[in-house]
């Protein structure tokens, strides 16, 4: 952990502590922050409340396009690859994308030929992304992206035969509901906490079905350690 980030968040985390004292309850997005926030906020369970990140999925769907999806496939070579892996994250040390490269090359010799992985992002690791792609001799399977519009990332994701999400902590990915309702399902590292929210629809103050997540979104939990 960098010492000198961690002694500029002291006064945040004094804060938070105190703040979380005096409110009624404290919200987490995602069980598998519970514990955390618990340990971290000093707090008793009864303090804290679950309510799980939620993404409106009409509109994201909206954003998918498919003569967007084709000017995608044409211009990062899609159509004929036998695997699509699609990543969306800021390039940086956290986000896993350097085991990622590891993990795939170890596994080139059993994944099909022309296989492809798109990372879509910006960020501080992107120059030491590239050298080792290079390194690992992944050139012709692997593309930065850089950033994309918003049509055009959810467009991508729905070209993907996988989401990969490699981070090495995610309390609750939003890359995961986020992603449209025809594209594939995320594949987290095994390693990694699951999240444990599901993709719930709003349907007027009805109980959740199985598609997408409700309108609104609560804070999360950063900074704590």
């Amino acid at each position: 952990q960098n010492r000198a980030k961690w002694l500029a968040y002291a006064p945040f985390r004094r804060g938070l502590r105190q703040t979380a004292r005096q409110a009624t309850t404290t919200i987490a997005t995602d069980r598998a922050l519970l514990a955390p926030i618990q340990q971290h906020l000093g707090l008793p369970a009864a303090r804290l409340t679950l309510i799980p990140n939620g993404v409106e999925l009409d509109a994201l769907d909206a954003l998918d396009q498919l003569a967007l999806r084709r000017e995608l496939q044409a211009r990062y070579h899609l159509a004929a690859a036998p695997l699509t892996l699609v990543s969306v994250a800021r390039l940086e040390p956290n986000k896993g994308l350097s085991d990622g490269l590891a993990a795939l090359a170890q596994l080139r010799d059993h994944l099909p030929t022309g296989w492809r992985w798109l990372i879509v992002g910006q960020g501080a690791a992107e120059a030491s992304l590239r050298a080792l792609i290079a390194q690992q001799g992944l050139g012709e399977n692997v593309t930065l992206t850089s950033a994309l519009t918003d049509a055009a990332m959810h467009s991508l994701l729905a070209c993907a035969d996988l989401c990969l999400v490699p981070s090495r902590y995610e309390g609750s990915s939003l890359t995961s509901p986020a992603r449209p309702a025809s594209s594939p399902p995320p594949q987290p590292p095994p390693t990694s906490p699951q999240p444990s929210s599901r993709p719930w629809r709003r349907a007027n103050n009805g109980p959740p079905t199985a598609r997408g997540r409700g309108r609104w979104s609560s804070a999360s939990s950063i900074g704590l350690r």
